[in-house]
This record gives structure tokens, sequence and C-alpha cells, in this order.
């Protein structure tokens, strides 16, 4: 059985789909870029804030302004080569490195379409985007099945995941953060949070079949574009993320269909093709990571959501909504017995500080930032760092992360389950 689908996955094919996505794809990456200009990302949000909440696996150094503004300047440029298909894998690489040292900058910047952005640029590296609808000359290589059926899986990963992630007690029964996103919409009523809560639950976990079922996939279309455009009205801080979900469609049709939507397919014949084989367990290991990673949060004690976690790079999306009370830090100087209360303003800006509120693990990464200031500024040697925040999730009452009395300077992240995190209240 295993040899017969590897025949399978590589039998040649017109990759047409790969060709119209690459080139839609490079036109939201130019998109994006522009976006970083007109939110002011180097001066705004590398420049300005005293700290960066990095992650545990690489912090990375701010360069000075001119490195910066020439990355974003190669950014813009590289979407456009991909766009338009020239110097292909030069141009991915190029955008894909800046990208992700934007993004590795400061844990705060990660979204979901912004890891989606990298997964897809990663696999199109493997990919023959540039043999259709490009500008590139010379010669042209023949797909493969499984290059059309990567990029494939990888959209339904993101619907279905994100369907696992609504099978909780606050969006089903709870009817949260749904009410409180209808709401301010100046959308009211029961029926409205129910269609939103089961909906799209249903969508997320069943559009997979919709759109790989030939008599059902025009129905799957209708329902990509619908809900995908319900987002973008419902949310003013996702960006290109449901056109580009909408767009990705394009992966679903077969040659027939793109044929009468007036896209010319090549004939291919049968034979290999020049691509190297040896990357399918490459290839397979990634899907694999992709399938068991979003799930680790089933195998930690507690709401994965109020912790934090297992919630990265596990699609988890739209799933809370919080309000804080009180986020108040202090650092006590124990040799002059002075307590200094710490203005959380001056080092951080208010995006830092939004996304602080969802992540325990920002918090306690923030108090390590103070201790060392305390040190390293101040000359303070002997110090405790004690925080009382108190944050309501989902319209729950306000409560305690963590004891008000712990110094944060003696706790650790634990990347398993942090028992310092106090639980959250039904």
């Amino acid at each position: 059985m295993f040899k017969s689908i590897n025949r399978k996955l590589l039998q040649t094919q017109d990759p047409i789909q790969i060709g119209i996505f690459r080139a839609g794809f490079g036109f939201f990456l130019l998109v994006e870029s522009i976006y970083f200009y007109r939110v002011h990302l180097i001066q705004d949000y590398l420049l300005a804030p005293k700290f960066h909440f990095h992650y545990s696996f690489l912090a990375v150094p701010i360069l000075p302004e001119l490195i910066l503004q020439t990355f974003l300047a190669m950014l813009m440029i590289s979407s456009i080569l991909i766009m338009i298909g020239l110097f292909y894998r030069p141009s991915i690489l190029l955008f894909l490195s800046i990208f992700a040292y934007f993004m590795l900058c400061d844990t705060s910047f990660y979204n979901n379409h912004i890891y989606l952005i990298g997964i897809i640029l990663f696999l199109l590296l493997f990919l023959p985007g540039d043999q259709r609808f490009s500008l590139k000359k010379g010669p042209q290589s023949k797909g493969q099945v499984w290059n059309l059926w990567l990029l494939r899986i990888q959209v339904l990963i993101v619907y279905f995941f994100g369907g696992v992630s609504k099978l909780n007690e606050d969006w089903l029964f709870r009817l949260e953060p749904v009410r409180t996103i209808l709401n301010n919409n100046g959308i009211g009523g029961d029926f409205p949070a129910y269609l939103m809560a089961y909906g799209g639950t249903l969508f997320d976990l069943f559009i997979g079949i919709l759109l790989l079922v030939p008599r059902l996939r025009w129905l799957g279309i209708l329902g990509v574009l619908f809900f995908n455009l319900s987002n973008n009205y419902l949310f003013d801080d996702i960006n290109i993320f449901p056109f580009l979900m909408i767009f990705s469609s394009i992966l679903f049709f077969e040659s027939r269909d793109l044929e009468s939507l007036g896209f010319k397919s090549k004939v291919i014949e049968k034979g290999s093709s020049n691509q190297n084989p040896r990357f399918l367990p490459v290839i397979a290991l990634f899907l694999a990571f992709q399938l068991i990673f979003p799930l680790r949060h089933f195998l930690i004690p507690g709401n994965a959501d109020w912790t934090g976690e297992g919630v990265r790079f596990s699609w988890r999306m739209k799933l809370q909504s919080r309000n804080v009370q009180k986020m108040d830090y202090w650092i006590y100087d124990l040799d002059s017995k002075t307590i200094f209360p710490v203005d959380i303003d001056i080092h951080i800006n208010d995006y830092q500080r939004e996304q602080m509120a969802q992540y325990p693990q920002m918090m306690l990464q923030f108090a390590h930032y103070l201790g060392k200031q305390a040190l390293e500024v101040h000359g303070f040697p002997n110090t405790m760092v004690k925080a009382d925040i108190l944050i309501s999730m989902n319209k729950r009452q306000h409560q305690l992360v963590f004891n008000p009395d712990h110094d944060l300077l003696e706790l650790e992240w634990s990347h398993w389950h942090n028992q310092w995190i106090i639980p959250l209240e039904k």
C-alpha cells in the first residue's frame, strides 16, 4: 500500500495551482511589507521600547536603525520577486530570513497569520512555484502530485485545529468570547452567538471535506468566503489573514476547474520530474509535527488559554477576551528596605503591555528584566520583584494570575506546567 501511495505522490502534473498561489501569495507578502511601513514597525515597535520579550530558544538583538530600514526595503523587493517568479528560491529565502528576524525580535509580535506566512514560505522552498505564471526564463520542470497536496494539507491544518481549539466550555457553553466579539460590533442576541459559536466550530472541523470532495467543492468555496469575510468584519486586527485564506482556496481547484475560470493548463507527459524524492521524508516529518504539536496542551493541566501553556504555534485563534483590573510591579531593595513602584509604560509600549496581559510567561520575563535593571542600572545587588496582577478572562470575575507575595526572580518558566500560576476559577 505504501509503495502505491508513494508512486501516486511522485506522479507528474501541471503545477498550475501552485503557480497561481505563489503569485497571489507574493502579492500578500507585499501588502504585509507595506503594512510594516505604515505602522512604523521599526520606530515604534523595535526601537522605542526599552525591553523586548524574547523566545527562550533564541534571544534576537535589535540591530541599528539603518540596518533595520534596509531589511524592510529588502522585504518589499523580495516579495515583488516572489510575486513575479524571478530568482524564486533566493527571494523566498531572503524574505523568510528577514521576516523571521523581525518576528523573533519580540514574542508579542506572534500571531497565527504571521506563523502561517512563515510556514508557507518554508514549504515553497521545496516546491516548483515558479514553473507557471512567472517571468522565469529557461526550461521548466514538471510538478508532482505531492507538491499540491502539501499546501492543501497545510491550509486544512489551520482550519481543523482552529475547530479543535473551539471544543471547550467557554466557546460552546458560556458562549465567550463570542458574545463579547459580537457586542463589540453592535450585534446582540442569542441566535447570532449560537450561530457563530457552533457554526464556526463545524465549519473549521469539516471544511476540509467540502473542499476535497469534487461535488461539494463549490459549497466549500462559498463557506470559505462567508466565514473569512465575516471574520474580516468582526476583527480589526487580523490584517491579510482572511483574504489569504480565501485565496488559498485556489489550491483545491482541479485543472479543469481553473480552465473554466480562464486559466490555461499544460499537458504534462507521464514520467519523472527533476524533483528529488528524498525531500519526502523531511516533508512527512514536518507534517507529523504540524499534526501533533498543536495537541500538546491536552497533556498539560489547567486551562491553556489562561496559563498560556501550549498555546502558541497551535492555531488557537480568538478564544479569549481579557480585562485587566490591575497590573502593578514593585522592585524591593532589601538592603535599604525600600519599595520602588514600576512605571511599566517607561519600558514597553501599549501593544506589548496588551500581549503581556495574555501570557504569564511574558509577565515573568518582564519581572526578570526588572531585576536585571535593578542590579545593572540602579546598583541594587539584593532585590526582589513582585507583581499584583488581576485579570478577568471571558467575563469571569477578576482573579490573580499568581500570588502577589511571590518573589518572581525566584521563579523560572517551565515549558510543561507552571504550578505558580493560579488555576482559572470556573
